[in-house]
């Protein structure tokens, strides 16, 4: 979101949605550049390109809100845009075009999808008038674009072209893997039945697993590989059959171990050898050599200190892209594995407020920094749960009380246990004012539901 500070042509209405903005206060930064848009639009007698589209939309709002493909257009249309933007403060269109941008990031970032697109769409339409270079290829893909969003059959395909045409590799496969989650999750429209039982999630899944093959395949972006197989080693452990493809999968995988982190390692492993099991089982057979390969991977990372907290890791990516579904899932398998290798009565006296560093060091019987390597990966596991859980709630996703209390009760966990390690104050405080926010925000919203 830095972008939203190179703010240009800076009226009193912008200036004021800089501000709140710098202050945390995103709706009184809407409402300021919803204003600026108001008052700067009075003085220019431009026609935008895409008035007739925008004006269908607005009118029928409530249609094409929808349309779950609605969801991947405010980041095709922010990549979009980026090609063709330009600030000037001596273009008082640039600069309502600036606005309605500022705008669109801030409407996606609280998930109004379809005012983020409809403020995109105007922002795109100023900046193109402006534009100095040949765009008219890519003023007919947006424009044939629209047209299928308004008519109700915009498929993943088309944007996926459009992707191709238009935007950088990574650009492209960020918006792919938006849609692998949202074929994975049942979340897209237009799937076809195939076995007549009035629910497409198989047929949804099956597509999502093609969709993960396919950026496998486009990439060398070891966390965008390790996405892909994280997703399609799910897939497959809890939806589909062990298959020849996802066997060879695996064998290309095993390449890459080494690039992960001992975390993603153990985790990719562990689904490796699900798979394998229940591929072999269904034929009767065992591959033994692939079974080698991984138990020798596994012995290495076996020894190494767990790094949680690092950000090359599979479960940060999914945060920073917004996966939340898949973000939960990866997460609480991390600390269900951290859980595994701790005694269940040294795990009592870590969750238990009263107990001392002491009792846990004379329980576990190990020395206090064998007790700080074991404790440290769970700390860290237990907050990444709760910044999940806060980034479900505010990000629109999930606002209910239970998701503030659930990650209310992840940071606690970590507060007792950074306590419990004596930790620097520095660290404890910063973990439980994200315990006391999560805090806040239910009782808040307990408080509300009860007027």
């Amino acid at each position: 979101m830095s972008v939203l500070c190179k703010t240009v042509g800076l009226s009193d209405h912008r200036a004021k949605a800089l501000a709140y903005f710098q202050l945390n206060d995103f709706d009184k930064s809407i409402k300021f550049y919803e204003k600026d848009i108001k008052e700067r639009s009075k003085n220019i007698s431009h026609s935008n390109i895409f008035k007739t589209q925008l004006e269908i939309i607005e009118q029928t709002a409530y249609m094409y809100e929808q349309q779950n493909i609605l969801i991947v257009l405010p980041k095709l249309f922010h990549s979009l845009i980026k090609k063709i933007r330009k600030t000037d403060e001596n273009s008082d269109i640039l600069v309502l075009a600036d606005s309605y941008f500022q705008c669109a990031l801030l409407y996606d970032q609280d998930s109004f999808h379809l005012k983020s697109v409809v403020a995109y769409i105007s922002a795109f339409g100023l900046y193109a008038s402006k534009s100095t270079s040949a765009i008219d290829k890519l003023i007919d893909d947006v424009n044939n674009l629209l047209n299928s969003f308004i008519e109700c059959s915009l498929k993943s395909e088309k944007i996926i072209e459009i992707c191709e045409q238009h935007l950088t590799s990574d650009e492209t496969i960020h918006i792919r893997l938006k849609i692998a989650a949202m074929y994975r999750d049942d979340k897209m429209d237009s799937v076809e039945y195939t076995d007549g039982d009035g629910d497409t999630s198989s047929e949804s899944r099956v597509i999502a697993l093609e969709q993960y093959k396919k950026i496998l395949d486009t990439t060398n972006d070891v966390l965008v590989k390790g996405v892909c197989y994280y997703n399609i080693l799910s897939l497959y452990k809890d939806f589909i059959r062990e298959d020849d493809s996802g066997k060879a999968i695996i064998n290309n995988m095993i390449n890459w171990l080494p690039k992960f982190t001992n975390v993603d390692q153990r985790l990719l492993i562990e689904l490796a050898f699900h798979f394998l099991k229940e591929y072999d089982n269904n034929r009767d057979s065992c591959d033994k050599k692939i079974y080698d390969q991984l138990k020798k991977i596994a012995n290495k990372y076996s020894s190494e200190k767990w790094k949680v907290d690092d950000e090359s890791t599979i479960g940060h990516y999914l945060m920073k892209s917004k996966d939340l579904a898949r973000a939960e899932d990866y997460w609480n398998t991390i600390v269900d594995q951290l859980e595994c290798d701790i005694p269940s009565q040294v795990l009592s006296l870590v969750h238990d407020p009263d107990s001392t560093f002491d009792q846990i060091l004379h329980t576990i019987e190990q020395s206090e920094d064998d007790n700080t390597l074991l404790f440290d990966p769970l700390t860290n596991a237990y907050e990444r749960i709760g910044d999940y859980y806060m980034s479900d709630a505010t990000t629109g996703q999930r606002t209910d009380i239970e998701c503030f209390q659930q990650a209310e009760s992840m940071y606690k966990k970590a507060v007792y246990l950074l306590k419990r390690l004596m930790a620097e104050t520095d660290t404890i405080n910063k973990v439980e004012k994200k315990r006391q926010e999560a805090a806040s925000q239910a009782n808040k919203l307990i408080k509300s539901s009860n007027k």
